[in-house]
Parts: structure tokens; C-alpha cells; sequence
């Protein structure tokens, strides 16, 4: 878990850090943001190949192999002369990224049994939106004591404590070269699997809307609503504070009513809420708009337990850390649409047709999540430790 949600904390550090690289580094605010969008492109496009990497050599050890380079590339980047050598390390961080999470994730799926997957995944969640949260606290604080390197070097002591955690993990059997075979079917049979293919088609719709939430919400405050910048964060840290508290209770209900149930009612508040937003656009109050996008956090937090959970059972063994990589494929490719949405809105103040967008992607979610299986995977005959 610790070095799970060292790349959500990372990321939320560097985007507090981005003007005091700009001053340090002499170079402008676009050039800076290649930090931001360069790292985001490498990990979407990664971490299939990283969970492909990791069912072939034992998922501990592509985990381990993913956080030593996490924490070699922090290290150097804490150095980095020029911005063009930094924008590399962070590149180096997301590719060794993209190795750790769909194996971090592959490890939680062997390590627990069927009928707890649900709620252990909730809280996995709830732990990477936390530490996502914290991440902008502790960047600012450490950006102005230290500056803007001391956002690479917090990442060292943090990760060797979780490097030394995941030594200690049982090494099990190795992969029997005889998998890769099987391995190589499972990628193949990743779309012909309808459970599958309803888990990650509804990330990428909840994704979509969820980011474009939090990147419109925003600019309604400041252009409709006349709030300032901490009064809109307050807004969007309301959904996210709701997803955090609505995704172990959707884990735990995923594990006693399926899978299928809580992403359909997760799905349903955020359909409702995000319409209900978007026909308030043209006259709306700051009340009516907090309470929605609770109602839409608890929408996401609630179905995105059965969501993973659903993606990692629903695929042979050899294929699992891929399967899982894929999926985090698709929250990236959600959140990339969700951008071009949020362009198109600021350009032109078209918050109710934006809204609109929105809403129809969470809707769609509804047909989607209707594919997740009704109950819950029961536990395979013999399944040997991977390594």
C-alpha cells in the first residue's frame, strides 16, 4: 500500500513544485508542464507492458524491480541540472511506475481471497486518494523549506521503508517456463471476456467524468459563482473526500452483494448528479453544487472496488498484472478525454453542453457496469504462490 500510493503522492507533490522548477530552472510554465503531461502519457501508455513484464517473471518481483527504479530515478532527479534531464527521470519514474502498480495490484489479488477482494480494494482506493490529498500539504510545505528537490528526495525514505516491506513478502515458486504459453493466451483472451470488458469500459466512462468534474467545477466557481481558488478547492474536495469515504463501503458491499450491484448504484448517483449539475449550470448556486458533487463522489467511490476487483478476476492467471495494467490504462484514457472536455468548456463558457458530456458518459456507464458479474469469483482449486 506505502508504495502504491507513492505515485499518486508524487504526483500531486510536483504540481506544486511546478513554479519554483520554473524560477530554479529558468525556463517558462509550458516547457514546466512537460513534467506533468509527459509523466501521465508514459504511465497510460506502460503499464499493460509493465503487468505483462510482471506475470512473466512472478509479480514480487516486477514489483520490487518497479519500486528500486521508482526510487533510483527520484533520487536522480533530486539532482537534475537542466529541465530537459528532469522531464527524463520523470519519464524513468512513470516507466518504473507503470512496472510497480499493475504488479502492487496483482499482489493484493493473489494475497486475498475472493470473498474479502471487495473491501480490500475499497480501502487500497480510499489509501491512494489520501495520499493523492496529502500530496499538494506536504509538496507545499517541503517546496518552501527546501525546495522544489526535496519533493524527489521525500520519496527515498518512504520507498525504502516499503522496498524493505515488500522484501519480506513470501517469494513463492517461479513462473514455470510452461506459463508463458498460457500467459500469452490470457492476452489474447483479455477481449472476448465480457466482465472484463465491462470493468474497464466503465473506469474509462466514471473516469471521464469524474476528472471532467473536477477540471469544470473550477471554472463555474470563479466565472458563475464568483468564488475564489480556495473556496472552488473546497468544492472539488468534497467529491474527493466523498470518493475516499464511499469506496471502502462500496468494497464491503461488493463482497456481500456482488459485484455488479454497488457499480450499478454507483453509477446511478453520479448519472443523477452530474445531469442534475448540468442543468443547473445556468443558474447555480454554490449549495446546490457542493451537494451534487458529493452525491457523484459517493457515485464513483462506491462502484470503483468492484470495478478492480471485477478487472483482476475476470482474466486467467497468467494474464492477471496485465490485465491489471490495462485497466489503469483506461483511468488515464478517462481522465485525457476529460481534459479535451474541460478545454472546450473554458474556451467557450459552454458549462451546460460540457455537463452535459459529462453526464452522458456516466449514464453510459450504467449499460457497462451492467455486464460486472452478479456474484462474487469463488477461489480457484490450487492456485501456487507467484513469485
Amino acid at each position: 500500500m506505502l508504495a502504491a500510493a507513492l505515485v499518486p503522492l508524487n504526483s500531486t507533490m510536483i504540481a506544486v513544485a511546478l513554479l519554483d522548477v520554473e524560477r530554479d530552472l529558468d525556463v517558462g510554465v509550458a516547457a514546466a508542464t512537460w513534467l506533468v503531461s509527459g509523466y501521465l502519457v508514459a504511465m497510460a501508455v506502460v503499464q499493460p507492458l509493465g503487468g505483462r513484464v510482471g506475470d512473466a517473471i512472478g509479480h514480487r518481483r516486477g514489483f520490487l524491480a518497479g519500486l528500486g527504479g521508482f526510487l533510483a530515478a527520484s533520487a536522480l532527479a533530486a539532482a537534475a541540472p537542466t529541465l530537459g534531464a528532469l522531464v527524463a527521470l520523470r519519464v524513468s519514474q512513470a516507466l518504473a511506475g507503470g512496472l510497480m502498480m499493475p504488479n502492487a495490484a496483482a499482489l493484493l489479488r493473489d494475497a486475498v481471497p475472493p470473498g474479502r477482494r471487495g473491501r480490500v480494494f475499497g480501502w487500497f482506493g480510499t489509501g491512494m486518494g489520501l495520499a493523492a490529498a496529502v500530496g499538494p500539504v506536504l509538496g507545499g510545505g517541503l517546496v518552501a523549506a527546501l525546495g522544489w528537490r526535496a519533493v524527489f528526495l521525500v520519496n527515498l525514505p518512504l520507498g525504502a521503508v516499503a522496498l524493505l516491506a515488500g522484501r519480506a513478502l513470501p517469494a513463492g515458486a517461479p513462473a514455470p517456463r510452461a506459463a508463458a504459453r498460457p500467459a500469452a493466451a490470457g492476452a489474447g483472451a483479455l477481449p472476448r471476456s465480457r466482465p472484463y470488458l465491462a470493468a474497464t469500459a466503465t473506469i474509462l466512462l466514471h473516469n471521464m467524468a469524474m476528472y471532467g468534474l473536477l477540471l469544470v467545477v473550477p471554472l463555474i466557481a470563479d466565472r458563475r459563482l464568483g468564488l475564489g481558488e480556495g473556496a472552488a478547492g473546497l468544492l472539488v474536495g468534497g467529491m474527493t473526500a466523498a470518493m475516499m469515504l464511499g469506496s471502502p463501503v462500496g468494497g464491503e458491499l461488493s463482497d456481500r452483494l456482488g459485484r455488479r450491484a454497488p457499480a450499478l448504484a454507483g453509477s446511478v448517483l453520479a448519472a443523477v448528479a452530474t445531469l442534475l449539475l448540468a442543468l443547473a449550470s445556468g443558474r447555480p448556486s454554490t449549495a446546490a453544487v457542493a451537494a451534487l458533487l458529493v452525491v457523484a463522489g459517493v457515485g464513483f467511490g462506491l462502484a470503483g472496488a468492484s470495478l478492480q476487483t471485477t478487472a483482476l478476476e475476470a482474466v486467467p492467471e497468467g494474464s492477471v498484472a496485465m490485465a491489471g495494467g490495462l485497466f489503469m490504462t483506461m483511468r488515464y484514457t478517462g481522465g485525457i478525454a476529460a481534459t479535451g472536455v474541460a478545454a472546450a468548456v473554458g474556451a467557450g463558457d459552454a458549462f451546460g453542453a460540457g455537463l452535459a458530456v459529462l453526464a452522458v458518459a456516466a449514464a453510459l456507464s450504467l449499460a457497462t457496469a451492467s455486464g460486472l458479474p452478479a456474484g462474487v469469483a469463488r477461489a480457484p482449486a490450487a492456485v501456487p504462490p507467484r513469485a
